[in-house]
């Protein structure tokens, strides 16, 4: 029984200057100088036929402006107590598009943290993050916005970035 109570002291002890010599994301100076993602402008181009207009949007990130198009997005109807996954509403820039889960213009938007491993293809992962806040991840040629990353409920918004420059002051 005194061991038990040694190392319950001693871990009652020594969890306070634990948590404090670990920043959180708030206190971490790393978070606040970090570049977010900001949707300065939104365009819908007409369609010219059958299919849905086009959205296309400008995004600041740092340094660059990446001019992208709304690709493809997934929201799920899932109910707590529902199997993970179920409930999934696929939806294209070509066949019913949602774009009720793109931030408003001007809404800045937190880097999402990747995993340290890869998937199979060599591929970056989005990995659980540190916040339950929304973020948005660059992979490769294309922009994907996750509205609550942690959920587990799969809902995203895929963008495919066609241009990216340089601001002018830069």
């Amino acid at each position: 029984m005194k061991i038990v109570l040694s190392i319950l002291g001693t871990l009652y002890l020594a969890s306070p200057a634990f948590s404090e010599s670990k920043p959180t994301a708030k206190e971490s100076p790393k978070n606040q100088t970090e570049p977010k993602y900001i949707i300065t402008q939104h365009t819908v181009v007409p369609s010219k036929g059958a299919l849905p207009p086009e959205d296309l949007y400008l995004i600041e990130y740092g340094p660059a402006i990446l001019r992208v198009k709304y690709a493809e997005s997934q929201t799920s109807s899932r109910k707590p107590g529902d199997v993970l996954g179920s409930g999934l509403h696929q939806h294209f820039a070509y066949q019913n598009p949602d774009l009720s889960q793109v931030p408003n213009v001007g809404v800045p938007i937190r880097a999402c943290t990747f995993d340290k491993d890869r998937d199979h293809d060599g591929g970056l992962i989005i990995a659980h993050q540190s916040s339950d806040e929304p973020c948005m991840a660059r992979v490769g040629d294309r922009l994907q916005f996750e509205p609550r990353p942690n959920a587990g409920d799969f809902e995203y918004v895929a963008f495919d970035v066609l241009s990216e420059k340089l601001k002018a002051n830069q």
